[in-house]
């Protein structure tokens, strides 16, 4: 379920709210109470752990990722 960054539209009041996409609309100001909140552009990061990096082929060894030489060390080889 994604964060969003919304702005009130009655008291300018800005907050993070973590909703599912299809509630959006219907997010109240912790501030104010008044729902219909306007959404702010954000940026955001999609990254994956050293382990699951093993385990999907970024890891240069074919075992299981706890065999894996990196997810124990640090990071997998092919990773750095």
């Amino acid at each position: 379920m994604p964060t969003y960054d919304f702005e009130c539209k009655n008291c300018s009041h800005a907050f993070s709210e973590l909703t599912p996409y299809h509630s959006r609309d219907q997010v109240a100001c912790p501030n104010c109470g008044t729902k219909g909140a306007t959404i702010k552009i954000t940026t955001f990061f999609v990254g994956k752990s050293q382990s699951s990096r093993c385990d999907t082929g970024g890891c240069s060894s074919k075992a299981s990722p706890s065999a894996c030489p990196g997810a124990l060390a640090g990071g997998c080889p092919g990773m750095r």
